[in-house]
């Protein structure tokens, strides 16, 4: 008899599994001279390959589930992150403030109580919003010199439908649970209350808190409680066992009030009606802070990090961690202590936060996660919430492909690139330390379709600035990245929306705007009646542009061109030898759905040999004649883009929108030197127009 009991493990390929058992069998003395190909041992053969196959397989899953880094079922994940200590976040209501007017004081108490709901309507969908605690309606005058009206300011409403659960304790059923049935549960808004029996309301009004996280400070006689979800994704109340927290009696009845949430869809609702009557609501913050439940993702990053800084922000991870996991609406965080602002200060901890949806946060979801760390951080030391340091990118592709190799239309090619760009770019930026770098972005355009041959792609750098109306004031922009500059004297590269501006001599300028002057000098400049742009002062400032630095001296601003928008618009090209960077409190943010902010436009092979340079007009987008905008510059670095007119400046044509901007000038990152052809672009209407090379 053969002595090998050799064989091969380390395979969970099924082909490899029968060849292992067949090349077994065949040195064993028993199946000694068997066909191992006929019917019936092959079948047998198959039959063992597949059990071991699925065997190894399931094996192999319930390993993944083990660990929390792998784990893919939800409940595993919860179950994980419940050793840690962690409770996944819940659905999360959006909340308003409002001013509260009543027309009558008819039926009026002295108090608004719980539970007044307030409605709100967004498309074909009905929000309800409920105050959760009492507020005292006020008599006085609103204003000066008014009469006594009864009122409510700043008072702050919860979206949500108010439910309730209840529950008769039975401390002989050891399994017993306290399981809310609603899945769109806000925990947040969770309140219990203990009552002595179903027909003695002793104790019906004495909430019981939700459990601090250290033990340590729990009593017991503490009336508190423990938060868990289940493996159904159900979140459960549990009780204390009468040392770690008081245990409720047997025949005690148990009520749960809580808010079912619509999460993130009610966030920027600003139209409330309360009553059928002549009330007011004045919307003095809208709606915001709404989120969904914690991905399986969020948990799988936030519980082990919540459980190194337990539940206290002492490093800056602690103060990530903590905001991330009980934030939902929080995308990205950033903490740096206030030794390394500039200028210092001492005994602060700066944070800087980006919203889902790449949004400002509210004054009401700001004092909300102030004074959430500041309950956990160090005393002495005070939290201070600051804007991130945004830079706006905008993207410009020409694609060039092989008609012959294309198997799809023009249109569907154009279409494909750019959401290829898009997507990349919404995986990539919009967080801190999101750096776009090229390379990944110019495969991933390249490999998005076997007819393209290359890709040239030009970014643009766009920043925002809120200007000091009707007052002296210097700026400085910063793009935290090089500007393209290739020599001194090279033509402008840098340049701002249009704005009215008054001298130190009275003299008022309207439609004037910032450029450089291709040596490191700013100039402010306007267009006069006739279209004409002259030079108000040849400098107001400089630009660094390895750095990205732009300041601007002294210039007094009175109001913006614009209609639409309460900012002026810097904008530079990216250096085209450089990656888009963000470091520290720096975040790079694309606008990734709106139109002109990724463009592409594609040229052919066939085109291109033949020296027509103008590919076939594709019908999903507008074709915009190349010939029809002009651009201060000669090679489309970094330009003030207008609509056709005289100018003392040289001007010289090139791809550009065909639609006028509401300030008269739109900031573009440039195309590259290339031939004219076509372009491509969104029809929607962008914040800043229609735009596109």
């Amino acid at each position: 008899m053969s002595n090998s009991k050799n064989i091969q493990i380390n395979s969970l390929d099924f082909d490899t599994i029968r060849a292992s058992l067949k090349e077994y069998l065949k040195e064993q003395d028993t199946f000694k001279d068997y066909d191992f190909e006929g019917s019936g041992m092959s079948v047998l053969l198959d039959l063992l390959a597949y059990h071991s196959y699925q065997q190894g397989f399931y094996n192999n899953m319930v390993a993944n589930e083990m660990f929390l880094d792998s784990a893919i079922k939800r409940d595993s994940i919860v179950s994980h992150a419940k050793t840690l200590g962690y409770t996944p976040r819940s659905v999360r209501s959006a909340k308003a403030t409002v001013d509260v007017t009543f027309g009558s004081t008819a039926g009026l108490s002295s108090t608004l109580p719980i539970g007044s709901k307030f409605n709100s309507v967004s498309g074909n969908r009905s929000f309800q919003f409920i105050n959760t605690a009492s507020s005292t309606i006020n008599l006085d005058a609103i204003t000066v010199g008014s009469g006594a009206t009864a009122h409510i300011s700043n008072l702050e409403i919860t979206e949500g439908i108010l439910s309730q659960s209840a529950f008769i304790v039975d401390n002989s059923n050891v399994n017993q649970k306290f399981i809310i049935p609603d899945d769109d549960v806000d925990t947040t808004t969770i309140n219990v209350t203990v009552q002595t029996s179903a027909t003695d309301n002793s104790g019906r009004t004495d909430s019981w808190v939700e459990a601090p996280a250290d033990t340590l400070d729990i009593e017991a006689t503490t009336k508190c409680y423990f938060l868990e979800q289940n493996r159904d994704g159900k979140y459960e109340v549990v009780f204390g066992d009468g040392v770690v927290g008081l245990k409720p009696r047997s025949g005690s009845l148990v009520t749960i009030t809580y808010l079912r949430s619509t999460g993130a869809d009610a966030n920027f609702l600003s139209n409330f009606i309360y009553g059928s009557g002549t009330n007011t609501i004045t919307t003095t913050s809208l709606a915001s802070g709404g989120s969904t439940a914690e991905s399986n993702a969020s948990i799988r990053f936030n519980a082990p990090r919540q459980f190194a800084s337990q539940n206290r922000a002492v490093t800056s991870d602690d103060y990530v961690s903590l905001i991330l996991s009980q934030f939902g609406n929080i995308r990205s965080a950033f903490v740096f202590g206030g030794e390394d602002a500039n200028p210092p200060q001492y005994g602060r901890v700066l944070i800087s936060l980006v919203d889902t949806n790449g949004f400002d946060l509210s004054d009401q979801q700001k004092r909300e996660i102030s004074d959430y760390v500041s309950s956990k951080s160090v005393i002495g030391v005070s939290p201070l919430i600051v804007a991130p340091d945004i830079t706006y990118l905008t993207f410009a592709t020409r694609i060039f492909y092989d008609e012959k190799v294309l198997t799809t239309s023009q249109t569907n090619l154009l279409s494909n690139v750019r959401t290829t760009v898009k997507n990349y770019v919404d995986r990539t930026v919009g967080v801190f330390n999101g750096d776009m770098i090229r390379s990944k972005l110019s495969a991933q355009i390249d490999a998005t379709d076997d007819s393209i041959i290359g890709s040239v792609t030009t970014i643009g750098m766009q920043k925002r600035v809120t200007p000091f109306l009707n007052a002296f004031q210097s700026y400085q922009v910063r793009f935290n990245n090089p500007i393209e500059h290739p020599h001194d004297g090279h033509m402008p590269v840098f340049s701002s929306t249009e704005f009215t501006v008054k001298e130190s001599d009275g003299t008022t300028y309207e439609n004037s705007f910032i450029d450089d002057d291709g040596s490191g000098i700013l100039r402010l400049k306007y267009r006069n009646s006739a279209g004409q742009v002259e030079t108000i002062r040849s400098n107001v400032g400089t630009i660094n542009y390895a750095a990205g630095i732009a300041t601007i001296t002294s210039i007094r601003i009175m109001s913006l061109s614009a209609t639409n928008i309460d900012y002026l618009l810097f904008g530079a090209p990216l250096s085209i030898s450089s990656n888009a960077y963000a470091e520290r409190d720096a975040v790079l943010f694309v606008e990734s759905n709106l139109s002109g902010v990724i463009t592409v436009d594609g040229l052919s092979e066939a085109s291109r040999l033949s020296g027509l340079l103008v590919d076939s007009t594709v019908s999903s987008y507008v074709a915009t004649d190349a010939s029809t905008t002009t651009q201060v510059a000669t090679t489309g670095t970094g330009q003030l883009t207008t609509t056709p007119t005289t100018t003392t400046t040289t001007t010289t044509t090139t791809a550009g929108p065909s639609t006028p901007l509401p300030t008269g000038a739109e900031i573009a990152s440039a195309a590259p030197t290339l031939p004219s052809v076509q372009t491509f672009q969104d029809t929607s209407t962008s914040l800043f127009g229609s735009g596109g090379y």
